[in-house]
């Protein structure tokens, strides 16, 4: 005896899952496009993102072995939110070597904090001239500012051409 078993009835129900599943990762995959809009250009359109909540604050490391030799220096370094902005815009993206080979890491920086939307991002600008970029609480890429940003910095960066191999 032969049993004949009608799949119809299957193949519909998974059609129907499968349709669900698929918008569902759609949704998904949009949501995650939107929350790193971004990209790897960090010279986003400032104007726009003032617009929405934008804040700074300075932060001691008081842990370093640097504390004693900087912190007058690093009381004294101020730079409001346009300069902030300023030294970000003319910052290009650099290895993690560069950040510290050409870069020294001070004791204090400033946190400029971005909200747009859902979107969060922090620039931490070291006195010392690296810039490090976090997207949504992540960590995304280091920045340096050279020759561009003279004088903004405690210590600023080495000349790229004085470098020795």
């Amino acid at each position: 005896m032969r049993v004949k078993i009608n799949f119809s009835i299957f193949h519909g129900m998974w059609n129907k899952y499968f349709m669900i599943s698929y918008l569902i990762l759609v949704l998904i995959l949009s949501y995650l496009g939107n929350t790193i809009s971004m990209g790897a250009d960090h010279r986003m359109n400032f104007k726009s993102r003032l617009d929405s909540d934008t804040t700074k604050k300075k932060v001691y490391d008081y842990n370093s072995a640097f504390i004693q030799e900087f912190g007058k220096p690093c009381n004294e370094w101020n730079l409001d939110i346009p300069e902030l902005l300023d030294v970000i815009k003319k910052s290009k993206p650099i290895s993690p070597r560069d950040f510290h080979n050409d870069f020294e890491v001070l004791p204090c920086h400033y946190e400029l904090k971005i909200v747009n939307g859902i979107d969060t991002i922090i620039f931490k600008v070291n006195a010392g001239g690296g810039i490090r970029r976090f997207e949504n609480g992540k960590f995304k890429e280091y920045l340096g500012c050279y020759a561009d940003c003279g004088g903004r910095f405690i210590v600023d960066a080495w000349p790229i051409e004085e470098e020795i191999d």
